[in-house]
């Protein structure tokens, strides 16, 4: 586990990128630049800074130990590719009160239509804010949501935060 110093401003392009971690906890003032945990094969938890707004591009890139995402009330987007081929995802946190909007929507859980399991995104209990996710097509989740409609969606919204 690695608790990285608080006065850390931010975690360059590719800043791990092969390392050995396996769980990291990222102070709140640190940004985040693309792929900057990709092929961190050994990385099973990962919780974001506080005030981030979003989660750049290919952070966890084959990231294929990953289980667990935690993000904080802030954030409001995730970026193309940042969990793709992460294949033993199960559960990502997101406790913002508005949807966090995928970008570059077609791949941001890019090589896992294969995956046996599905990941549970942990949202608050808020009805509205559940068929926002369902039914707003701009926000990129209703691709890849499972419901009677999509029954072979990897993702399952789960309301208990």
């Amino acid at each position: 586990h690695i608790d990285l110093p608080a006065e850390l401003p931010m975690i360059q392009y590719r800043g791990f990128s092969t390392s050995g971690l396996k769980n990291i906890n990222i102070p709140d003032t640190t940004d985040i630049y693309d792929e900057a945990f990709r092929y961190c094969f050994n990385l099973t938890e990962i919780t974001f800074p506080k005030y981030l707004i979003s989660i750049a591009p290919g952070v966890c890139y084959n990231c294929e130990n990953l289980e667990t995402v935690h993000t904080y009330e802030n954030l409001l987007y995730i970026g193309g590719q940042a969990f793709a081929y992460c294949k033993n995802l199960k559960d990502i946190y997101l406790p913002s009160k508005t949807p966090v909007k995928l970008l570059g929507s077609d791949d941001v859980f890019e090589g896992l239509g294969y995956i046996t399991h599905r990941i549970k995104i942990h949202v608050p209990n808020d009805f509205e804010l559940m068929a926002q996710y369902y039914f707003n097509t701009d926000n990129g989740w209703v691709n890849y949501l499972w419901s009677d409609l999509n029954p072979n969606g990897i993702l399952e919204l789960v309301n208990d935060l």
